[in-house]
């Protein structure tokens, strides 16, 4: 289910809606575990050109085909994958850094398969671990890690732990950092 965030709801999240979408698809599972997302700004060649790409799978910097790098964060992919590889398998040019500590799995375990990148930490309002004894980084933290200055996908589903990411971006300004937020909101009564 897709809900465009209204004026008056944004501003209890402190963000300005800016969006109109003419190409809304459909990635992943057609239920949960699936997101809809706005491809009017995804040009990063979604045909073959992992065909050009080194042992590593990388470009070049200087790939005249490639305008900016395609940066995509999925925070909370339990055990559905189905949106990240889906993502990938059309816009093979993009990188996936897949976050979710609840998995299991240690960080760099290559079981999602090529160009998603795995980490088993978790998001949240500030740096530490939680009571579950999982590993918790701010967006500015995890951007730094991994030395990134834009995210163009931001997908979080994270179990109610948004609030206290949204509440940490309001004061960094990191928000402006993304160019697409998708998500699941969670209300605790």
């Amino acid at each position: 289910y897709t809900h465009n965030l209204s004026e008056k709801d944004a501003s209890l999240l402190n963000i300005d809606v800016q969006a109109s979408c003419s190409n809304m698809i459909r990635l992943g599972h057609t239920q949960d575990g699936g997101w809809d997302i706005c491809a009017d700004d995804f040009n990063f060649q979604p045909t073959t050109l992992r065909q050009s790409m080194n042992k590593n799978n990388v470009h070049s910097v200087d790939d005249p085909r490639i305008a900016s790098p395609c940066i995509v964060y999925s925070f909370g992919i339990n055990d559905d994958p189905s949106f990240d590889k889906a993502l990938v398998s059309r816009w093979p040019t993009c990188t996936i850094y897949a976050f979710d500590p609840s998995v299991g799995r240690e960080t760099g375990d290559d079981f999602l398969g090529p160009h998603i990148n795995f980490f088993s930490i978790g998001i949240g309002g500030k740096d530490g671990i939680n009571s579950r004894g999982w590993k918790i980084m701010t967006l500015d933290s995890i951007m730094g890690m991994l030395n990134h200055d834009h995210i163009n996908l931001l997908k979080m589903d994270v179990e109610g732990n948004e609030w206290a990411t949204f509440q940490s971006w309001g004061s960094t300004g990191v928000h402006k950092k993304i160019g697409q937020l998708v998500g699941e909101i969670h209300f605790n009564p």
